[in-house]
């Protein structure tokens, strides 16, 4: 955030948008809520009034909950915590339940970062028995949170969604992003979710026991190719103004084309050398300590010569 109240809204440290508006703890209203929601509902969203207001009422008291949440900047989080979809899933009341349930793992004093960390692992295990787990080749059939409620399972998109939804229902932003064909010989898609916190956006597998930007498609990740189905997209359903490519919906039939964000290149950053990467400390010990060793050898030689030559 800079002193001028711009936003930069990235996925590695480097800006893609930019959100001109005040910093974050103004006062956020159902009223507003309900009115932005109205104003940038997609053509193709069937909710009812009555489903839009619970959603309002429901991202209103979670902003309220929590002082994270109320740090978070009203514009980021009117675009990335308000809506209710993401992608062609059913519209749902699923904040609330959300809500109610991962509410015992959070508390006021949690940074952000702390707080979407304890939903990031949590919300797995937070419905009760059996735990919600991946399985692959769920999707279309398991898509929306009530369908993974139901299953107890889902595959990657249908994982996100209910993860970004748990995170947003509890004042995170979170988005869904994802390739539709990974540019190597077996094809393949994937969706996964980032998660704002720190100024930054974080990218995270949807499923139990996942970290922070550590994926097992990085290096899959350096061989996309912008402006293709093997980029790199996040859908921006709700502000298409702000798209700047399309996310191709490949499991709806026929497939679907959604405004959303290019984040191809930000993705294709160079990786850590392997074997070098979080051993900066170990390597720079090592190399002061071979030097003093040197030196300590070349000393005993020189005084091992002194002591063999003739005394004047």
């Amino acid at each position: 955030v800079s002193s001028s109240g711009a936003v930069a809204i990235n996925a590695g440290g480097r800006r893609a948008e930019v959100w001109d508006e005040p910093l974050g703890g103004e006062e956020f209203t159902v009223l507003g809520a309900l009115s932005w929601l109205k104003k940038h509902k997609p053509d193709s969203d069937s909710a009812s009034l009555d489903l839009m207001t619970a959603h309002a009422e429901q991202a209103v008291e979670s902003r309220n909950a929590y002082s994270w949440s109320r740090s978070v900047p009203l514009e980021l989080f009117k675009a990335y915590v308000l809506p209710y979809t993401h992608f062609n899933e059913r519209s749902e009341d699923w904040r609330s339940k959300f809500f109610e349930h991962l509410k015992p793992l959070l508390n006021d004093q949690m940074s952000l970062k702390d707080a979407a960390t304890a939903v990031q692992q949590g919300v797995w295990t937070a419905f009760g028995e059996p735990k919600i787990h991946f399985k692959g080749n769920s999707t279309p059939e398991v898509l929306s949170p009530s369908d993974v409620f139901t299953k107890r399972y889902g595959s990657c998109t249908g994982l996100s969604i209910f993860l970004a939804d748990a995170l947003r229902s509890c004042g995170i932003p979170a988005r869904i992003v994802g390739v539709a064909e990974w540019n190597q010989p077996e094809k393949g898609n994937h969706n996964w979710v980032e998660v704002w916190f720190e100024e930054r956006w974080n990218k995270v597998d949807a499923g139990p026991g996942e970290q922070w930007n550590k994926v097992w498609f990085s290096a899959l990740a350096q061989k996309a190719v912008e402006h293709s189905l093997s980029g790199i997209y996040s859908p921006i359903t709700w502000l298409p103004s702000r798209a700047n490519a399309v996310y191709r919906v490949t499991w709806a039939d026929p497939q679907l084309e959604l405004p959303a964000i290019e984040l191809t290149a930000l993705y294709k950053e160079p990786l850590p050398s392997p074997g070098l990467a979080g051993h900066d400390v170990t390597l720079k010990v090592l190399v002061v300590a071979v030097s003093v060793l040197l030196v300590s050898m070349l000393f005993a030689m020189s005084r091992l010569q002194s002591v063999g030559s003739p005394q004047c």
